[in-house]
Order: structure tokens, then C-alpha cells, then sequence
């Protein structure tokens, strides 16, 4: 039902005039709250405890990369079927396949996310620089809102017109 309803928003919000584009994401670019999470790689020795790698955890829709114009490097992002029931799946940063996947292709790698099942990394986007826009792009990764459930999201509209409205549902 969580979904369902912000999938009757995403439409709500996309015929208001001007709106080329809607999207969510459980925590904007730049706000005041970040989310951190551990993640372990399946195909490598376990860290030892509290020592993990960690990397910046955002719950997206499909419509998110296309919406804050973030490039695709691999792979592919989030498709209708990414939904709870199906394979989890998971989209990362250049920066995170760089650190983590040092010379190798993160894309069909499995990945643990801090106790979650298993994901697949399905693709790589490019990075933004989340926390700060004079620092260096931190490593990120990124699940479908529809394997969540989250209920709490911010929505990111695109939209054409010359004067900023505010938005509330």
C-alpha cells in the first residue's frame, strides 16, 4: 500500500503543469541528514567486527537518476519489476566501485547490506557530492524504493516554470 500511495503521488505531481519530471529519495543531496550503512562482499573474507567497509545509503525510485540528471556508467538502474518479492538489487557510485571494486566490475557482484538478503549490483551512476559540494563525492549506494517499503520520502520535482512553488500532498 506504501508504494501504491507514492506511486498515485508520482502521477499527482506529474500532471501540475510545468512538471517534466518526479522522483523520490529518502534523504537530499546536500540535507541535513545523512544515512550510513555497513555492507560486507559475499565473495571476500568477512571484516572483523566494527570494521567494515561504510558507505552513504539512499532509497530511490526508478525515476531518480533520470530526474537529477545522474549519468549511468554501467549497467542499468531501477526497472518496474525491482520490487519486494523479486531478487534484491542494488545501484552504486563510481567512487564506491573505485574504492571497493578496485580494477574489477562491481556490476553482477553480490552485495550485504548492513544484515539485509543479499543484493546484486545492477549498476553504476556517476557520482554527486552529497555532503558537500567543496569535498570529494563519497562512496553510495542505492535500493529501490519498491523492495523497501520506506514511507517516509522526499520528492524531487523537475519542473519548467520561472517561479519556485511549493509542493504538499
Amino acid at each position: 500500500q506504501v508504494i501504491a500511495t507514492h506511486e498515485r503521488l508520482d502521477e499527482q505531481f506529474g500532471a501540475l503543469p510545468g512538471v517534466s519530471g518526479v522522483a523520490r529519495i529518502s534523504g537530499l543531496p546536500l540535507g541535513v541528514s545523512e544515512n550510513v550503512l555497513s555492507f560486507t562482499r559475499p565473495d571476500q573474507p568477512p571484516p572483523p567486527p566494527g570494521q567494515g567497509p561504510i558507505a552513504l545509503y539512499r532509497v530511490v525510485d526508478p525515476e531518480y537518476f533520470s530526474t537529477m540528471n545522474i549519468s549511468v556508467l554501467a549497467g542499468r538502474i531501477f526497472e518496474p519489476s525491482d520490487r519486494q518479492g523479486a531478487q534484491r538489487v542494488v545501484v552504486i557510485s563510481r567512487r564506491m566501485a573505485d574504492v571497493f571494486w578496485p580494477g574489477d566490475n562491481p556490476v553482477g557482484q553480490p552485495i550485504q547490506i548492513s544484515g539485509q538478503d543479499e543484493a546484486v549490483v545492477v549498476g553504476i551512476v556517476a557520482n554527486v557530492r552529497s555532503q558537500a559540494l567543496a569535498t570529494q563525492a563519497q562512496p553510495e549506494m542505492y535500493v529501490p524504493h519498491a523492495q523497501t517499503g520506506l514511507r517516509s520520502v522526499m520528492y524531487v520535482v523537475e519542473s519548467s516554470l520561472a517561479t519556485p512553488q511549493v509542493l504538499s500532498a
